[in-house]
């Protein structure tokens, strides 16, 4: 596999430190081999610190995990990446999903009565199902939005006890999932 990829931080409060790691089999890019700054899937700019490149040497699941500091918060992010060979017969072979392009859940954890973000994007403005359900499988909330393509929901945590919970984004092709700890 001979493409770059490249993980950019799009989170809305600035970091003061990064460090970013990876699989052993994950080459990173050095940071002089990138540009300064690149441009998002939100078509922002953003610098150099916010942003690495990965080479993977085949398909297969890799993780990359960002540590950062943001005002008094240390920060941890690991995401599983699955790296397939891109179709050059696909438009935009690196979203989410054939139908989800983005997705951002925040903050995690969330202090119980403060709301959670959900923030997503899609292709279409087909119907898109999202879920809260508990570890034991009881879906908490659960709600079909349609006739956008960007959505931006608040979902309360008032009446959830603490625990770790799972997000169920659902398209007619594709599920995704993000975890939420509610302290």
């Amino acid at each position: 596999m001979s493409d770059t990829i490249i993980i950019i931080d799009v989170s809305d409060e600035l970091p003061t430190e990064y460090d970013w790691s990876s699989s052993d089999a994950i080459a990173v890019v050095p940071q002089d081999s990138l540009p300064n700054t690149i441009i998002g899937p939100d078509g922002k700019t953003y610098p150099e610190e916010r942003f690495v490149g990965i080479i993977v040497p085949e398909e297969g699941l890799y993780t990359v995990t960002q540590r950062s500091i943001r005002g008094d918060c240390f920060v941890s992010v690991q995401k599983e990446i699955n790296v397939t060979y891109k179709d050059s017969g696909v438009e935009n072979p690196y979203s989410l999903s054939l139908e989800v392009k983005s997705l951002k859940v925040f903050p995690s954890p969330v202090e119980q009565g403060e709301d959670v973000v959900i923030r997503f994007t899609t292709t279409d403005k087909e119907p898109v199902e999202v879920s809260l359900i508990n570890l034991s499988g009881q879906v908490m909330y659960s709600e079909i939005y349609l006739g956008k393509k960007r959505y931006s929901l608040n979902l309360k945590t008032d009446g959830l006890i603490e625990g770790t919970y799972i997000l169920k984004l659902k398209t007619k092709t594709s599920i995704l999932t993000a975890r939420i700890l509610i302290n």
